[in-house]
This record gives structure tokens, C-alpha cells and sequence, in this order.
């Protein structure tokens, strides 16, 4: 890739949890991924975190989450054990 080269970006949303909705993004260079992220969402009120389910709800969509995939699954988990706050 060159400074300027055109890319198409693809964005979804994989799925939720009772706290953050979890969205999928890449970049591609023809059939070539360039880049890819997972990105962990939430929607927040002056009381906190407002579940997916609730903001879907309001919205008209289905509330159950579609299966997260395995590797998602797996961060998930993993982010659990990660240190919060972390160290200076």
C-alpha cells in the first residue's frame, strides 16, 4: 500500500453482551485485507452503561445476540483477567 491508495472499508456488528456490543472492522485493498479490528462499544446515560439490549429494544431490533465467534469469545474472557487500572 502507497500514501493515498483507495480502500473499502467494511464495518459490522458481531454481536453484544450484557454490557458492550462488540463491531467488526477491516480495510481491503481489492480481494487483500489490509487491516482488521475488533472494537468494544457501549452506550452510556449519566447512570452508567445503558445494556444493548435496552438501546435495541428502544429501537425496534432483536435483543438476542447473534453467537459470538470463539476468538471473540476468547478476548473476552481474557480481558477479564487484564489488570484495571493499569499500572503508571
Amino acid at each position: 500500500m502507497t500514501l493515498f491508495t483507495k480502500l473499502t472499508q467494511v464495518s459490522r456488528v458481531v454481536g453484544w453482551d450484557d454490557r458492550f456490543t462488540y463491531i467488526e472492522q477491516s480495510f481491503w485493498n481489492g480481494d487483500d485485507c489490509t487491516s482488521h479490528m475488533l472494537l468494544r462499544s457501549a452506550f452510556i446515560s449519566k447512570a452508567g452503561i445503558v445494556p444493548p439490549q435496552t438501546v435495541l429494544c428502544a429501537l425496534g431490533q432483536p435483543e438476542v445476540s447473534p453467537p459470538l465467534p470463539d476468538w471473540i469469545a476468547d478476548w473476552i474472557a481474557a480481558d477479564h483477567k487484564r489488570i484495571w487500572p493499569p499500572a503508571r
